[in-house]
């Protein structure tokens, strides 16, 4: 944790709110309702249920030499939800649109929406209702329902989820061997 040293009980403890941290993360939307705003987690797979936490103030700000032992391990998982949100959130938005099309987000979708200084475990999801397209055809804004109210943002402000389109779930269909062989010629093939 940077030069922070903490006994073994301290780092257990920082390791574990740091595995909250990213058992939080929203995988994939938990219904297609366009009222509904939550998201699957792997929290839901461990314990049921999404990680949370209680708002607590921010520490980054304060000097390193005043803080309490408690208020440094705070601060060292604080430190590191800043940065890996950050960093998730970019990798979720990396496009390989130089490489390979990809589609433009569309009405009904759940989003991640990018917002700075958020508390940990708190991840702000929208619904997008409605898009704009450019000039090029492709959707560059779109307004968002969220919880807190409605909001225009650009693309780059939003991220879809990991696993979120009908693609993805083919993708991952295909890469399971669901979608192969000759009784599944482009036909849904149907449960008995």
């Amino acid at each position: 944790m940077g030069n922070r040293a903490f006994t073994m009980d301290q780092l257990l403890t920082v390791v574990s709110q740091i595995e909250s941290v990213l058992n939080s993360r929203p995988l994939a939307p938990l219904s297609d309702s366009p009222d509904d705003l939550s998201a699957l987690t792997p929290g839901h797979f461990l314990i049921g249920e999404p990680p949370f936490s209680i708002p607590e103030p921010c520490l980054s700000d304060l000097n390193p030499n005043r803080l309490t032992r408690l208020q440094e391990m705070k601060r060292s998982v604080q430190d590191l939800w800043r940065r890996w949100s950050r960093d998730y959130l970019h990798q979720l938005q990396q496009r390989l649109k130089w490489k390979k099309a990809t589609a433009d987000v569309r009405t009904g979708q759940l989003v991640l929406i990018k917002q700075d200084s958020l508390p940990s475990l708190q991840w702000p999801l929208g619904r997008i209702i409605e898009t704009f397209t450019g000039s090029d055809g492709h959707v560059r804004v779109v307004v968002v329902r969220s919880a807190t109210g409605t909001y225009k943002r650009a693309v780059t402000e939003i991220s879809l989820l990991p696993i979120d389109s009908d693609d993805e779930v083919s993708n991952l269909d295909d890469a399971a061997g669901y979608n192969q062989g000759p009784e599944n010629s482009g036909q849904d093939a149907g449960i008995a």
